[in-house]
């Protein structure tokens, strides 16, 4: 990638992770499904928003340790972005029975486990002193796609939700540039001697400091997931808006995560070791603000907040992941956090059944989407007190 075009750099970016970009296109739309879909309970209405992460994490497991052995990031890339084509438009056509909306996020999902890889093939592709850089711009395209699409989708979503299923159409661009443009990174074809030296040296097991990213990752996401999955509901409670002013929240969450991902590389280099601690106390913030907002604006600038917190602590454990391990496990030690980011989604929406039981011993606020948040704020200060009280980036090799 060294003699490559700086804007070839950025289309190849987009490619590894446009996909993930596609994934919060449905949140605005989930209180529009459940009005269409009156039989359906909530819980599974709400699935559409987190099964594709399930599907995601299985698939993400089970394809890592082959990443670059077995199955080329080119040909993991084309598959990834084929499959999320297919499931994410599908809804629009084949949606008779809800089940079917679910199958087909399903396959959305199938795909978008392809992308759980996506910081591996970041450090892969463009080298492990540049992957921080590469992994920051490529959250800000996240973001900057996950603006557009859940502002489209919100108004689409109040003329039907069928449409809303159609944006993610847009993935047959990132199929073009993977087909087209990608090419695969040098010694990682099959039989290289770079893959036999990896082979021979080195251990295939995760770094136990990355289990513990793991769990830390999959819980803080645990806690935040259930404010893309509820946004659109609790706007609809508060009395703020539709469908159109949910999509503001969600891609108000998406722009903080841009801005924070634009800064990652230079707010890490200069303030590592305080970091994680500043992010979880924009999320607590962000969660604050939320719950006292009385109206749009107050809740939109909740929900930045919320959006920039989340970035960061992916990157920091992305970086942290990248860090404790060596070749010969990385691919799998920094899938492991995107994995973690899918099964905090998934599990989401038993967390919030959780959240409410603990939410009813607590006077404070009515509704379960309000509890919910609550106890994530509670979860997050006990996160914030324990990153700062210890370094757990000594638990890897800085």
């Amino acid at each position: 990638m060294k003699n490559q075009n700086i804007i070839i750099k950025w289309l190849i970016c987009f490619a590894i992770f446009g996909v993930q970009g596609l994934c919060l296109i449905a949140s605005p739309i989930v209180h529009t499904l459940a009005a269409d879909y009156p039989d359906v309970p909530l819980t599974t209405v709400r699935m559409i928003t987190t099964i594709p992460s399930l599907a995601a994490f299985v698939g993400a497991m089970f394809l890592a340790p082959m990443l670059g052995k077995v199955l080329r990031y080119k040909t993991a890339l084309i598959i990834g972005t084929s499959l999320a084509f297919v499931g994410g438009v599908l809804p629009a056509f084949w949606n008779a029975r809800f089940s079917y909306i679910i199958i087909a996020r399903v396959i959305f999902g199938c795909g978008f486990a392809m992308f759980s890889m996506r910081n591996a093939i970041t450090a892969r592709t463009y080298g492990e002193v540049q992957a921080a850089v590469w992994m920051g711009n490529g959250s800000f395209l996240v973001s900057f796609l996950s603006i557009v699409t859940q502002l489209i989708s919100g108004m689409l979503g109040d003329i039907s939700w069928k449409y809303s299923f159609l944006l993610h159409s847009l993935a047959a661009v990132l199929i073009f540039i993977a087909v087209f443009l990608y090419e695969e990174p040098e010694g990682a074809e099959k039989g290289s001697p770079e893959r036999v030296r990896v082979k021979k040296s080195g251990s295939a097991l995760v770094p136990p400091s990355v289990i513990f990213y793991f769990l830390m990752i999959l819980t803080s996401m645990l806690c935040l997931f259930p404010f893309l999955s509820s946004i659109s509901i609790f706007v609809a409670e508060r009395g703020l808006g539709s469908a159109t002013q949910s999509s503001w929240v969600s891609s108000a969450y998406s722009a903080g995560g841009a801005v924070a991902s634009l800064i990652f590389a230079a707010a890490y280099a200069k303030y590592s070791r305080w970091i994680m601690s500043l992010s979880c106390l924009t999320v607590i913030a962000g969660y604050v603000l939320t719950l006292a907002g009385v109206n749009i604006s107050m809740v939109i600038m909740g929900s930045a907040l919320c959006g920039g917190g989340a970035a960061l602590i992916t990157l920091i454990y992305s970086k942290w992941s990248m860090d404790a391990s060596d070749e010969s496990n990385r691919a799998l030690s920094m899938t492991l956090i995107p994995c973690g980011v899918s099964g905090g989604s998934f599990l989401s929406s038993y967390y919030m059944i959780f959240a409410r039981k603990v939410g009813a011993m607590i006077p404070l606020f009515e509704t379960e989407i309000e509890k919910t948040f609550l106890v994530g704020i509670i979860i997050y200060a006990v996160i914030f007190i324990l990153m700062t009280v210890k370094d757990f980036r000594v638990l890897g090799k800085r």
